[in-house]
């Protein structure tokens, strides 16, 4: 049998704090900052620590306790002033500092005292004095009762922990907030104040839901709100010193910026005037990109008038005049003239400012597109998607933010025509594929998986594929009452009994799966033929009933894997 005297031990400990006799450790906290930010759970309030104080303590606890009191305790480290040990935290507040140090004598941590800009505070501070049995329950109760202030005060929460890898799960729990609508966030005051490494960690995310010119503007803005000397607004009037600066500021974050999915027109518009700041590298892959992009109607010549050569920038100008740059050139002529611009150098000089090397600009002409080109699902439903062809188990917890697949669109019926002869000019032999189908009157989403791709045979035929599967995904634009959530989505599988007939195939049907699971018929959008039924070939129906409908739109995606 043993005794649970823990609690007393726990009180005759903490009067050793009360009244720190035989101390022999002096920690000085707190220090006064100009900082704001958000304290104690009020938004856009000081988080100035007013006071330094002192706390006293006994090494001998201190060690035993934490680790990181171990090493500083140690006579490598630590500053005495004769027999007292002296530390210095100035990045810790005293109202943090003092249930850190309660809670090392105790054992005891009370957080409904706390404010809860306090407890993220104490969170960081138990990371950095590496108390680590604190650091998960700290986040358990942040995730588990503070939802709505993290939400409130995402920003602040995401630039605190960022760079703390112990604080993961609270940092992707903002993740996963903020990258689906980052336009709500990049709208916030608080947005112009993110350290660099947080934006750097925002660009880098493939799940970041927002337009890559947009995302482009909101980087000028906060570069140019974090570059001390630029007082012009004007930037035709900025001197090469002003460029130099917005140039160091946004040196990490250019190479994330995914250049390929601007439109010629935002290019033109939006990059081109802040030319200065890139990279000249980076400049001439965007020149051989955007020098054969053609427009969504036309190729560049008739959209933009004369689109030409920039020997000086490397960009393409478009309706300029030939006097003033180079006309379009050849293929060879544009090999020469790119070597010509990189003999020229890739950094200067100006009164002492000098441009940094060029970044490798591999990362916007290789890194997959960050939304996906579609008018009838969201990037959640396409991670929701890949979840299924991956066969994970997806519950209400799973974020639906990764997507490890490329959804390539093939085929879209309201801009291409609903014939099943341009469904197979454009899909036939193109591999894996997902169909994603709008149903006409009630907007229900529904599709299918086909893992081995399309052929058209003259008569019917059917493939087999054990990995196929068709669905429904809620939408929030429905006129049923179901709502977007997880669970309320549906896969439905083919049968193991029925794998021989799990894709069906002709030259005059669309997209079909099974016998009557999914079938899209030849000019869906004109008439209620097309259908799905379930528990045929494939597990179950992936609509309440069986009927017939029309096709409002559909569209077909390869998959591929990053």
């Amino acid at each position: 049998m043993s005794l649970n005297l823990f609690p007393r031990l726990s009180e005759n400990l903490c009067s050793l704090l009360e009244y720190a006799e035989d101390y022999d450790v002096i920690i000085r906290v707190g220090s006064v900052s100009n900082n704001n930010s958000i304290n104690s759970g009020s938004k856009n309030t000081s988080n100035r620590y007013i006071r330094q104080l002192e706390f006293q303590a006994h090494s001998l606890i201190l060690r035993a306790r934490s680790e990181y009191f171990r090493t500083a305790l140690s006579s490598k480290w630590a500053r005495k002033e004769g027999e007292t040990f002296i530390f210095e935290k100035p990045n810790i507040s005293p109202t943090v500092f003092e249930v850190i140090l309660r809670y090392i004598y105790s054992g005891r941590i009370g957080l409904e005292k706390l404010g809860e800009g306090d407890i993220v505070k104490l969170l960081v501070a138990a990371d950095e004095l590496i108390l680590e049995e604190l650091i998960y329950p700290l986040q358990d109760y942040l995730l588990q009762n503070k939802q709505k202030w993290i939400q409130d005060n995402i920003l602040y929460v995401l630039n605190t922990v960022i760079e703390r890898n112990a604080c993961s799960r609270l940092r992707s729990h903002c993740l996963s907030i903020v990258c689906p609508e980052p336009q709500k966030y990049f709208d916030s005051k608080e947005f112009m104040s993110l350290d660099e490494t947080t934006l750097v960690s925002l660009l880098s995310r493939d799940d970041l839901c927002m337009d890559e010119g947009k995302i482009w503007d909101y980087l000028i803005n906060w570069g140019l709100r974090n570059t001390y000397g630029i007082k012009n607004k004007d930037i035709s009037k900025w001197s090469i010193e002003e460029f130099c600066s917005l140039e160091k500021t946004l040196q990490r974050c250019i190479p994330l910026i995914r250049f390929w999915q601007l439109s010629l027109e935002d290019f033109n518009s939006k990059v081109r005037p802040y030319a200065e700041i890139l990279p000249r590298n980076l400049k001439l892959k965007l020149l051989r990109h955007f020098s054969s992009t053609k427009s969504s109607n036309n190729n560049i010549n008739s959209n933009c008038g004369s689109a030409s050569l920039n020997i000086n920038t490397g960009l393409v100008t478009p309706g300029t005049s030939p006097n003033e740059v180079s006309p379009i050139l050849s293929s060879s002529d544009l090999i020469l003239s790119l070597h010509n611009i990189t003999k020229k150098g890739a950094s200067y000089t100006n009164n002492n400012l000098t441009m940094s090397p060029p970044i490798s600009p591999s990362a916007p002409f290789s890194s997959p597109a960050r939304t996906i080109d579609s008018t009838i699902i969201t990037h959640q439903q396409a991670a929701l998607i890949a979840c299924w062809i991956d066969r994970k188990i997806v519950t209400d917890f799973t974020p639906l933010t990764a997507n490890p697949y490329i959804f390539r669109l093939l085929f879209r019926g309201s801009r291409d025509g609903f014939s099943a002869k341009t469904f197979h000019d454009k899909c036939d032999g193109r591999g894996a594929t997902i169909v994603v189908v709008r149903v006409s009157g009630t907007k229900e989403l529904i599709g299918g998986y086909n893992p081995i791709g399309w052929s058209s045979p003259r008569d019917v035929e059917w493939r087999g594929t054990r990995d196929s599967f068709i669905f429904s995904l809620m939408n929030a634009h429905s006129d049923s009452s179901n709502n977007i959530s997880t669970p309320k989505s549906k896969i439905s599988r083919i049968k193991k009994d029925c794998v021989n007939e799990a894709i069906q195939l002709q030259d005059k049907l669309g997209p079909s799966f099974g016998f009557y699971e999914l079938k899209i018929i030849d000019d869906a959008h004109e008439g209620s033929s097309s259908y799905a039924s379930g528990g045929l070939k494939y597990e179950h129906s992936i609509r309440d009933k069986f009927n017939y409908f029309q096709v409002d739109d559909y569209e077909v995606f390869q998959v591929l894997k990053k």
